[in-house]
């Protein structure tokens, strides 16, 4: 966490320790974005399937790869990552072969966020909206968003949600394109209710 950072693979700009993982999760303020540079990459010369890096939009085991998050032997990534939310995972993997130095990248906080963010309801009696980054049209590719509703009180209140329109990937266990409900103050790690496809479903309760 904190608002930039310089990360690095095990004893950069050495040789890291061989057959060995590692996972860094970056958490900006919540209104901004984490943006990630690479300014070294040196992973050798074979497959991706050895070693490589990977940059998640969010850090959470089912946030989405980068289209092009998977970085490998001594390619320089031509533009940065920049995460739709406040969150980013980069995870490195080095074989038992060969001889590199590994990678070296910053992060920095200075651009807004791209969707989601904290709503708190002070009138039990407004109704606020939310929506996907640029509905009515399509949404992008390998976007993650994230919003914490909350309620002045944070206890003893219950919020009701209501789908006005619905139009997500149709498939029947909702492992693609779908919107997850939690409750973090009480589990982190618990998913209450998941929705996807066409259908609106019944108005929830959290």
């Amino acid at each position: 966490s904190g608002s930039n950072g310089i990360i690095t693979s095990p004893n950069f700009p050495n040789q890291p320790d061989t057959s060995r993982g590692c996972s860094w999760m970056i958490t900006v303020n919540s209104d901004r974005a984490v943006k990630l540079e690479f300014m070294d990459v040196n992973l050798g010369i074979m497959s991706c399937f050895y070693d490589y890096v990977k940059v998640f939009n969010g850090i959470r085991a089912q946030s989405p790869l980068f289209w092009d998050g998977t970085i490998c032997q001594n390619a320089l990534p031509s533009h940065p990552f920049i995460s739709t939310g406040n969150t980013m995972r980069v995870e490195f993997e080095a074989s038992g072969f060969g001889y590199n130095a590994g990678f070296r990248a910053n992060y920095t906080s200075n651009e807004p966020r791209f969707c989601g963010g904290e709503l708190n309801i002070v009138n039990s009696t407004e109704i606020s909206y939310i929506a996907n980054p640029g509905y009515p049209e399509q949404y992008p590719n390998n976007t993650e968003c994230e919003w914490l509703i909350s309620t002045a009180a944070r206890a003893n209140q219950t919020i009701f949600f209501e789908f006005v329109d619905l139009d997500l990937e149709d498939h029947a266990t909702c492992d693609y394109d779908r919107i997850e409900f939690s409750a973090p103050l009480i589990d982190s790690n618990a998913v209450y209710n998941t929705v996807c496809g066409r259908r609106r479903p019944l108005p929830y309760f959290a």
